[in-house]
């Protein structure tokens, strides 16, 4: 929470401020079992609260196992609701995270990024190519680099005939990760891209 070692008196404000926090979302009694402090340790009860960020983790399993036992259709619903979950790399802009929350921030990310190419792909065997435009942009602003997500944006592009748009998200691609599409043909967006082109 600090960038250098905390002062006794700043701890104990942020203690005071979080305490009284809880207790204006879930009340005394809950805000006392929840926030667990003595002499030795200050934590949070993790039987008592989940974070969003624990929720899009059980959200997208839930999501896979679904995929698994009834098909991608049938986990439309649990991968819609990771994309809502998501709000952002995890722990941005706190200090004295960024150590230890990029591990995790990497994570969710990644499950966001393979809940919207899941859905892209739904959209797209389902002939929603403009559902799957929307899924595949929405990923794309989180994660411009996703290979997946941009194949599927130019297969919607090329069967709604928009070869103008399908180049720009090209160029995009290229611009991103620095490939040089002469020198790696094997690239699956380069590839592909070529596939739909000639």
């Amino acid at each position: 929470m600090w960038d250098s070692e905390a002062s006794a008196s700043s701890l104990a404000r942020t203690l005071t401020a979080l305490r009284q926090v809880l207790q204006q979302v879930g009340g005394e009694t809950l805000a006392n079992q929840l926030l667990i402090t003595d002499r030795q340790r200050c934590m949070l009860n993790s039987d008592l609260y989940r974070s969003d960020a624990d929720l899009l983790e059980r959200t997208f399993e839930l999501a896979m196992q679904t995929i698994t036992e009834q098909g991608l259709s049938a986990a439309v619903p649990f991968l819609q609701y990771v994309l809502d979950l998501y709000d952002g790399p995890y722990m941005e802009g706190i200090a004295g995270a960024q150590r230890w929350a990029a591990e995790r921030a990497a994570n969710l990310l990644s499950k966001t990024v393979i809940a919207g190419e899941r859905l892209a792909a739904d959209a797209f065997a389902n002939g929603n190519d403009q559902q799957c435009i929307q899924y595949c942009q929405r990923i794309l602003t989180l994660e411009p680099r996703a290979t997946s997500v941009v194949s599927w944006l130019l297969r919607a592009n090329h069967r709604l005939g928009l070869p103008i748009e399908m180049q720009r998200a090209y160029q995009r691609y290229l611009t991103v990760t620095g490939i040089n599409p002469r020198r790696k043909r094997d690239d699956p967006v380069v590839k592909l891209y070529h596939e739909l082109t000639e």
